[in-house]
């Protein structure tokens, strides 16, 4: 690296702006859960994310940059966690989506006997 500031602005503000990102979409996840149980499953969610995120990208990254590992040991997490946010994304999706319509049905179910 050889020091420029623009190169060292972006090393510094795009993780940053990832960060926000991070931080923004989690937040919105969970306020527009519809239910006390989809809600639930969306913090649950959200930790596991979050987790997976410190374990699997930061861990690896910040002992490779520390010198404490080889460069080649940050690529086996990265492939684990991108390879299982899809599947996880979409199992999530569907069962926010199921308890939406279990709360929809219910709801249905309150209006018609009241």
């Amino acid at each position: 690296m050889d020091g420029s500031p623009g190169l060292v602005a972006l090393i510094v503000v795009g993780p940053l702006i990832g960060l926000a990102g991070g931080i923004y979409g989690t937040y919105s996840s969970i306020s527009r859960a519809k239910s006390q149980a989809e809600r639930q499953l969306m913090v649950r969610f959200a930790f596991g994310c979050w987790l997976a995120v410190v374990l699997l990208l930061g861990l690896p990254l910040g002992l490779v940059l520390a010198g404490i590992v080889p460069e080649w040991v940050r690529w086996p997490p990265f492939f684990i966690f991108f390879g299982l946010l899809g599947p996880t994304a979409k199992w999530v999706g569907r069962r926010q989506e199921t308890l939406r319509n279990r709360g929809a049905a219910a709801a249905a179910g309150d209006t018609e006997a009241g």
